[in-house]
């Protein structure tokens, strides 16, 4: 048939190749998957991917078509569609005695990690945790004996994980950040590389890089030597437009398991920052202990307090630039401001040797004109600089006709003192 497709269905470890046309009905495929992967109707969901389209909902006959319509715009003969499971939790049981079982995730190491030194990373000391029975939350779930787990938990596949209530995490869409051969990535080598581990926590999985350079990378799964596992990503910088494009996937596990944990190594400062630069963008005074609570809540992830704190200062530094060099623009900004806004006044006090920041006055033409139309009076006060360089902010305001503040000047100084007063 000149409309008829080829459909590549996966499901976990197994693929499943299937001729699809216009005329197919989404309840025949559903039937079929269900048929040839031994699922329970309802018990999972699709979605399919192309070039330019990534993680598309597939639901019903009209999707069908919709999905049909852009492979004949983008002339593709290859569809993606991904098999899941739908994050549902029947019940729970608890282990054992020792354990708290948790309704969604496996909770490795709770209270024996060994934090270390570099804020990227912190080891775990221990493997006990919790397992949770999800039988009947996942049409997938293999049958375990508990009394025989190992030390790294039977690598044996525990199902979807889903919070009570049907809530998902904001998380839930790390799932689908890596499809498909061509896929580009706007930003460069750092989208390929958050987007590659945000996939691989939501996943289950860990990975090591083969490869990890601007240009190349290439990352393969963990368990490559000790299971035979074959999954395997390379992506590459096009010369053309800078972006970066997977050239080679296969993103087929062939390992024994993937199991989503609470606490991961991976989950460093960097990613840190990428998540919560939002948060830290509306409020800049947020504490480090209000991330942790919001990616618990929100991600359901646990991260240590150094963690958070490193990944909040990255954050600010993405958005607002580096406090430290930022003192070593002033000599710039004090030039540049005499020169284009003429009538300024703006002192800079570097100390004898002139490396060493010490005060700022300034006070803009603007002010000075508008002074003559305020109340012969100014306001002084001062206040705490709460920064990571502290200092005293200064500033003198007088009041217009209207009774309004009017902002005269301000200075940046190390202490509220009669020296720094009388600049």
């Amino acid at each position: 048939m000149d409309d008829s497709r080829v459909a590549k269905c996966t499901y976990g470890a197994g693929t499943l190749m299937l001729i699809l046309s216009s005329t197919t009905t989404f309840d025949w495929l559903s039937n079929e998957l269900c048929s040839r992967f031994k699922l329970k109707l309802g018990h999972f969901e699709l979605r399919y991917s192309f070039m330019d389209c990534s993680n598309c909902l597939l639901e019903s006959d009209d999707d069908l078509k919709i999905m049909f319509m852009v492979c004949g715009l983008m002339k593709d003969q290859l569809i993606h569609i991904a098999v899941r499971d739908k994050a549902v939790v029947n019940h729970v049981q608890t282990v054992n005695t020792n354990m708290i079982a948790s309704p969604f995730l496996l909770e490795s190491a709770p209270n024996n990690y060994s934090f270390a030194q570099d804020e990227d990373t912190y080891k775990d000391s221990s493997q006990t945790g919790s397992i949770v029975d999800s039988s009947a939350a996942s049409s997938s779930c293999l049958s375990m004996d508990f009394n025989g787990i190992s030390s790294e938990f039977g690598n044996e596949y525990l199902g979807k994980y889903g919070s009570c209530g049907g809530r998902k995490y904001l998380s839930t869409d790390w799932e689908g950040y890596i499809t498909h051969e061509g896929q580009k990535f706007e930003g460069g080598v750092c989208e390929f590389r958050d987007k590659l581990a945000k996939y691989a926590i939501e996943n289950g999985f860990k990975m090591k890089y083969l490869k990890n350079e601007p240009r190349h990378v290439t990352a393969v799964c963990a368990k490559k030597e000790s299971n035979g596992c074959e999954w395997n990503v390379h992506s590459v910088k096009s010369n053309v437009n800078g972006f970066f494009y997977i050239k080679n996937l296969n993103n087929v596990h062939s390992c024994s398991g993937l199991i989503r944990e609470k606490r991961n190594k991976a989950m460093g400062s960097r990613l840190v920052s990428s998540i919560v630069k939002d948060k830290v963008r509306s409020n800049p005074l947020v504490r480090p202990i209000e991330l942790i609570t919001d990616l618990k809540e929100n991600y359901g992830l646990d991260v240590p307090y150094h963690v958070a704190w490193y990944g909040k200062e990255s954050a600010t530094k993405d958005l607002h630039g580096d406090e430290e060099l930022s003192y070593a623009h002033l000599p710039w900004y004090v030039d540049v401001l005499k020169a284009s806004n003429v009538g300024s006044y703006c002192v800079l006090d570097c100390g004898e040797d002139g490396s060493r920041f010490q005060r700022i006055f300034i006070c803009y033409k603007a002010s000075i004109d508008g002074f003559r139309w305020c109340r012969p009076m100014l306001f002084i006060d001062g206040t705490f600089v709460t920064n990571k360089y502290k200092g005293t902010l200064l500033e003198a305001t007088a009041k217009n006709g209207n009774k309004e503040v009017f902002p005269f000047a301000f200075a940046i100084v190390s202490g509220e003192t009669a020296d720094n007063w009388s600049i």
